[in-house]
């Protein structure tokens, strides 16, 4: 059983003129295939066939912005993607994309992703922190 979804690509150019793309994405058995096309928002609305679609995927692209806005903060937006399937049997889908290892783990919902997002910006600042401090210690004097 396959299906479509779509992943959200940050690209701060893109971004800091308004733009957004999108991959549209092959699932087959929850598995993440290659990216089939890029494509801007308008794109996708005037691709896909169906109200409920369409609603669907303007309620992901609100969620997705959330998520990036999030990833942004805690320094991530250039590490991860993220994806959204759409599963007759699965419901929704949300994949966590390492953009370094394509690692996929996959949420059932934008509030666990924020979890995770926020868990990983309070381990980023830890680890900052601990620089900081080792950094500090070896400068004579201090």
């Amino acid at each position: 059983m396959s299906s479509i979804g779509f992943r959200y690509v940050f690209n701060a150019e893109s971004a800091s003129q308004g733009k957004t793309k999108f991959d549209i994405i092959y699932f087959a058995q929850s598995k993440l295939l290659r990216p089939i096309q890029s494509m801007n928002m308008n794109d996708v609305l005037s691709a896909v066939h169906g109200d409920d679609l369409k609603a669907f995927i303007q309620a992901m692209f609100y969620e997705l912005q959330e998520l990036m806005a999030l990833a942004f903060e805690s320094g991530l937006e250039s590490e991860i993607q993220f994806a959204f399937e759409r599963d007759i049997l699965f419901g929704l889908q949300i994949h966590w994309i390492d953009v370094k290892t394509n690692q996929v783990s996959t949420f059932r919902s934008v509030a666990q992703i924020e979890d995770e997002l926020v868990q990983s910006y309070q381990i980023n600042r830890l680890q900052q922190a601990n620089q900081n401090d080792v950094h500090e210690s070896t400068i004579p004097g201090l």
